[in-house]
């Protein structure tokens, strides 16, 4: 049948999955967007005149747009799968927040691009939780955890990076340098080396119910039936 079948390629490509999930979720753009805001309150503030409700602001309608876009972001992926939707929301964030170079004094540019960011903000939680769920069965939870766990890390190192690039090159040009971090980095791992799904054998090498051992590729759930008596 084929060397998946005889070797646990599979389980490989799912955990790949998890450290491309891991590096895109400690660079998402909730991480970026929203845990470097209290770096860039004080400097906001200095340079362009704004006040801090202004600018927190920002962080409320992104949240409003999030909240309204996921019922939909959601339908999208279960009709064309994660990979498309990833590297486009991937993309919009990244030259958004790249934008913040031209900031004015008019918050409407900070406005305007924080809908966009909240527009993307739960697109990678819901793409690779996704992903985990598909391609791992026994350690579905393990693998969920560490695709989790990158958003810690980010919140821990982006602040830090942030105020070094602040310090070092100025305001301005960390936004766009932020924004091609994304760019250079995740979109191209998602582009190149991300499976969103796997084969049916290579889904039954993680598997531990009769039901997952299938001949469809995408057939990855289960009846309501069968979830209920497990």
């Amino acid at each position: 049948m084929g060397k998946s079948t005889d070797t646990p390629r599979g389980i490989y490509y799912g955990w790949w999955n998890v450290g491309i999930g891991m590096l895109a979720m400690a660079l998402a753009p909730a991480v970026i967007a929203f845990y470097t805001m209290g770096v860039y309150i004080p400097v906001l503030v200095e340079e362009l005149g704004w006040i801090r409700t202004q600018i927190t602001a920002s962080v409320s309608i992104s949240s409003i747009i999030s909240i309204i876009c996921t019922p939909f972001i959601g339908r999208v992926v279960d009709a064309t799968g994660v990979k498309s939707i990833l590297i486009i929301s991937l993309a919009v964030f990244a030259i958004s927040f790249a934008s913040f170079f031209f900031l004015g004094a008019s918050l409407l540019h900070f406005y305007a691009a924080f809908v966009l960011i909240g527009a993307t903000v739960p697109v990678i939680a819901l793409c690779f939780s996704r992903i985990a769920v598909i391609w791992f069965d026994r350690r579905r939870g393990i693998a969920l955890g560490l695709t989790m766990a990158g958003t810690g890390i980010g919140a821990m190192l982006i602040p830090i990076l942030t105020q070094h690039l602040i310090g070092t090159i100025g305001w301005r040009l960390s936004y766009p340098t932020l924004g091609l971090l994304v760019g250079i980095v995740v979109i191209p791992l998602v582009a190149l080396f991300l499976r969103d799904r796997p084969s049916a054998n290579e889904k039954a090498l993680d598997a531990r119910t009769p039901w997952a051992d299938t001949d469809r590729v995408d057939d990855y759930g289960v009846r309501v039936g069968e979830a209920i008596r497990t």
